[in-house]
């Protein structure tokens, strides 16, 4: 017996070629998301950084303290541009809502 998802067709099988995992954890294991709002804040910035930087997102998973995606690259690029536009403005975000 096979184990894992049956697939219809080739088109249908999933390939882990080209996606690479992100995490990341708050300091100290201390929070990232506070509220529902910083959550959905954060799924925004996402969304346009994604379309903007040509990133497919595979899958996600976000904690109170860290966060994981599965990504896959559109075009030639390596992610770290599409990490970099999601951290600086949401920790700035947070920064000001936590004074």
């Amino acid at each position: 017996m096979r184990r894992g998802i049956e697939c219809r067709s080739e088109k249908d099988r999933f390939s882990w070629a080209n996606t690479t995992p992100y995490f990341n954890r708050g300091v100290d294991r201390q929070p990232i998301f506070y509220s529902t709002e910083n959550c959905r804040f954060f799924l925004a910035l996402w969304t346009s950084n994604a379309k903007r930087h040509s990133i497919g997102v595979v899958a996600y998973c976000f904690l109170p303290n860290h966060f994981h995606f599965l990504l896959r690259p559109l075009a030639d690029n390596k992610g770290s541009g599409f990490m970099n536009s999601l951290f600086g403005p949401y920790v700035q975000a947070l920064n000001r809502q936590m004074r």
